[in-house]
């Protein structure tokens, strides 16, 4: 009786075996000159013995001395209509696949922490619907690779890099003509870029690493088209944050108005949207704690959103609309390399 039952035993351990496959490509390994290294974890026919149902599909590794801690690397779970990657822990650099009744795992150039023994485990229900699981293992080995195999891995490596230099040479060459065409493109932009900022502002000398450029013509726009052509050349309507700044400003702007006496007021990119007397500048959107107001202004008109630097006020700040017909101009503030 406990010949038969021994026997018994045998035999489901060896259909549990045949059901679990696990297969690792190569079974040995040298960490630096193996390539890449496959670890697959299959159900055969989709059936586990004794098992009525699976629930999951499993392959971990070891992470102890001891072969007792393991880490899942990936988890195939299982529901009435399909199965899922629903969780995965996998190293760094692998990839995971996974299909039915299959999980595998490949990542390249492995170390020897991938040289471990691995686990193909599958989990589910047994016939008394008890919790079960049936695993199988597989181990990878390191071998220390010789002198000849790392003469012949570096020879290969410096193969390889003369001919990537020699293929990039190659494309270079055939790709000059096309650069070349294209530099002078952007050359030309930027030489059209640049004539048309000359036609469209006064430019300051540079300052802190920026340069200002006040508008030469009227300005009969509202505020946000300023603000947009300021842009589309590097920049922003002024910010100005201190009187240092300020003073710079003024001094580029009146040598300009007392040879061009048809503005008398420069919008610069500060606003105050909800007439709440909190000022902020329209492209940081940090507010302004530096507010050199004209006598008696701001007037906080209900719709004396904006600001500009006023003539009558020796260029010190008025509010006004944001949009205006009367004679103005813009300042943009444009950051230079």
């Amino acid at each position: 009786m406990t010949i038969n039952l021994l026997f018994i035993i045998c035999q489901i351990l060896v259909s549990t075996h045949a059901a679990l496959v696990i297969e690792v490509q190569p079974s040995r390994i040298q960490p630096g000159l193996t390539n890449n290294l496959v670890v697959n974890c299959s159900i055969t026919d989709n059936k586990v013995p004794q098992m009525l149902k699976i629930h999951s599909l499993v392959l971990s590794r070891v992470i102890s001395s001891d072969n007792d801690t393991l880490e899942e690397l990936i988890v195939l779970n299982y529901n009435e209509n399909n199965s899922s990657l629903k969780t995965s822990k996998v190293p760094e650099g692998s990839v995971g696949f996974n299909d039915a009744s299959h999980i595998s795992l490949s990542w390249p150039n492995p170390s020897y922490r991938d040289a471990n023994r691995y686990k193909c485990e599958a989990r589910g229900l047994s016939h008394n619907f008890n919790r079960i699981s049936a695993a199988a293992y597989l181990s990878v080995e390191t071998d220390v690779p010789d002198i000849k195999g790392l003469v012949d891995e570096l020879f290969h490596l410096r193969k390889e890099s003369y001919q990537t230099v020699n293929a990039l040479k190659e494309v270079q060459e055939r790709c000059r003509p096309q650069n070349d065409a294209s530099d002078k493109s952007v050359n030309k932009l930027i030489a059209q870029k640049q004539l048309s900022m000359k036609s469209l502002f006064y430019s300051s000398n540079q300052y802190k690493g920026r340069r200002y450029y006040l508008s030469r013509r009227q300005a009969s726009v509202e505020i946000n088209i300023a603000q947009a052509t300021c842009a589309l050349y590097g920049g922003y309507l002024a910010e100005i944050d201190h009187n240092d700044e300020f003073n710079y400003i003024v001094n580029f702007i009146k040598p300009i108005s007392a040879s061009d006496s048809s503005f008398s007021c420069v919008y610069s990119g500060i606003m105050d949207p909800e007439l709440d007397g909190v000022w902020t500048y329209m492209n940081s959107k940090n507010t302004s704690s530096y507010l050199p107001w004209g006598t008696g202004e701001p007037n906080r008109n209900s719709y004396f959103n904006c600001l500009c630097l006023e003539k009558s006020y020796n260029w010190r700040y008025n509010d006004l609309p944001c949009y205006y017909s009367d004679s103005l101009r813009y300042l943009c503030e444009v950051p230079e390399e």
